[in-house]
């Protein structure tokens, strides 16, 4: 049974980010952790994923307070998610990384070969199924 890869056409014209599934089901992560990560993300560039935006300027986009970015970019850096390079009088640069590979997320399903916005049957939910992109 040969199926062909879902195909995403993407018809947005502003700019995007895309977050790995697996970070964004992590349970273990506070939403404000992720959100910070996504910020960052949303930053970065998709050539080398590093970053440089100021505290107030992830906390914007986050919708979190300076203090609670601090923290979160303290917890993602430990768990492997990003990485922060310090500099004096100038800019922290910021990688985000691949996934640790010790991440405690569910079973995650492997992709699945209908098109978007098919009923989720296992579930029993009625939930259809996004490509797994912000």
């Amino acid at each position: 049974m040969n199926q062909e890869p879902i195909q995403i056409k993407d018809k947005r014209r502003q700019p995007f980010c895309i977050v790995e599934t697996q970070f964004l089901m992590n349970e273990n992560l506070s939403t404000c952790e992720k959100m910070v990560y996504i910020a960052l993300c949303s930053f970065a560039s998709a050539r080398d994923r590093e970053c440089y935006p100021s505290i107030d300027s992830i906390a914007q986009r986050a919708s979190c307070s300076g203090r609670q970015v601090r923290r979160c970019l303290g917890t993602l850096e430990e768990g492997g998610y990003i990485e922060r390079e310090f500099k004096d009088g100038r800019s922290t640069t910021y990688s985000i990384l691949d996934l640790p590979e010790s991440s405690s997320t569910p079973d995650i399903q492997s992709p699945r070969t209908d098109s978007p916005g098919t009923p989720d049957t296992q579930s029993g939910g009625g939930r259809t199924h996004s490509p797994g992109y912000i």
